[in-house]
């Protein structure tokens, strides 16, 4: 007899998706383009010079730019004239050559301060006078104080806004059983490996070596496609990574799911890993 009037029970849950294979994003043919093609092919290589990132612009969420550089090792700050503050290199006097998105600004101290940090997508950092790259040394002497290039966001690589969803309605389409989950089926649903997804890496995330993951939900349609309006992202370590999906399933081509030998919609979950550069 159980104690004190306790009953044991014990339950047996179904899968409500099912959860297919890793598909594993190298992005080994990630080709740059556009204003910050360059700035992105340095980052990749990082032969020469120091870069902050976006990703650190963010982590650091500094409230001026002198204030996000100071951190660089090498870096120092110097009061200027009319109580500002500028950069210095290496514990020289005279302040660096700084560019903006490929433009020189005017010789002189520049005011770094009256540029926003959340407005870049990276710095640069020069601290010799022959590191950087040629065409922004002018001349040696110009040169001599370090470099420095920001280049600033735009619509190539701005994120899109954070988008964590699940299908809306599930409980109640499983149940009606106008969506069946793998359990429910006799053949699963799975992507179609003659016609694989083609996942574009996004180019910055590739060029800073960031890996990551995405967990989308969905269902497959009778016809193997992905059902418009059912697309969701469970999870996202970034949401370029998400967007990525996004544009490779509105493509992708599946083996639908069978129920009693008839092609059905099938609710499944798919991962994704993008590993970078290998």
């Amino acid at each position: 007899m159980p104690e004190s009037g306790t009953e044991t029970v014990n339950l047996t849950l179904s899968i409500a998706t099912q959860e297919l294979k890793p598909v594993l994003v190298h992005g080994d043919r990630v080709r740059y383009s556009g204003r910050l093609a360059g700035y992105y092919e340095r980052l990749e290589r990082r032969s020469a010079g120091v870069f902050v990132t976006r990703a650190q612009i963010e982590k650091e969420n500094a409230h001026n730019l002198t204030q996000l550089l100071q951190r660089v090792p090498g870096i120092s700050l110097q009061r200027v004239a009319g109580g500002a503050m500028g950069i210095r290199m290496r514990d020289r006097t005279c302040w660096p050559l700084v560019w903006l998105d490929g433009n020189a600004l005017p010789s002189g101290e520049a005011d770094l301060d009256g540029i926003q940090p959340n407005s870049l997508e990276g710095v640069e950092l020069y601290l010799g006078s022959t590191t950087a790259p040629a065409r922004y040394t002018w001349t040696r002497n110009l040169a001599s104080c370090g470099t420095i290039l920001l280049w600033s966001r735009s619509g190539e690589s701005d994120r899109p806004r954070p988008e964590v969803s699940s299908l809306p309605g599930l409980d109640s389409l499983i149940a009606s059983l106008a969506v069946f989950t793998a359990d429910q089926v006799d053949v699963t649903a799975t992507l179609d490996s003659a016609k694989p997804l083609a996942i574009p890496y996004p180019p910055s995330l590739y060029a800073a070596h960031t890996r990551g993951v995405v967990l989308a939900e969905f269902v497959v349609d009778p016809e193997g496609r992905v059902e418009e309006g059912t697309l969701g992202i469970v999870a996202s370590s970034h949401p370029l990574f998400a967007e990525a999906v996004r544009q490779a399933l509105a493509g992708a081509v599946f083996t639908p799911a069978l129920r009693g030998g008839k092609a059905v919609r099938q609710l499944v979950h798919q991962p994704f890993e993008f590993e970078g550069i290998k």
